[in-house]
């Protein structure tokens, strides 16, 4: 009988022991690594984008030009330079490295991300039907 209990307390500790190291050790270590994974696809397609419609706009003089949702090409450009300026920094790149991948900070952080990546999106898609030959 004492067999068994310490045999059932050894399976107990060790799945105690499994369930912490998830959570605290390996949850946040996959969150950092898809944060950074975020952030580095978000400046990517920005400045995929900021290159496309500067091109663009530099070849067909379109600077002034209507672009999408009331703004211009060069509105467009300077909002998508400033994002690039304020969120997708080299500071908040290392907070995401050196982060515990929780926090207010890092949540706020991911919410901006997502919220650019789907705008970066919607201008590509709108600049490649409407703009490109592609």
């Amino acid at each position: 009988m004492e067999i068994l209990i310490t045999f059932i307390t050894l399976i107990a500790a060790f799945f105690g022991i499994l369930t912490y190291w998830h959570k605290f050790v390996r949850e946040p270590e996959d969150t950092k690594l898809y944060i950074a994974q975020l952030f580095e696809s978000a400046k990517k397609r920005n400045k995929q984008l900021l290159g496309e419609l500067n091109e663009y706009a530099s070849a067909n003089n379109a600077y002034n030009e209507h672009f999408m949702q009331g703004v211009t090409f060069s509105d467009t450009i300077q909002l998508i330079e400033r994002t690039e300026r304020e969120l997708l920094t080299e500071e908040n790149l290392q907070a995401i490295r050196k982060s515990s991948g929780t926090g207010r900070h890092i949540e706020s952080l991911i919410d901006h991300l997502k919220t650019h990546n789907k705008h970066v999106s919607e201008c590509q898609t709108h600049f490649h039907y409407f703009f490109s030959s592609e």
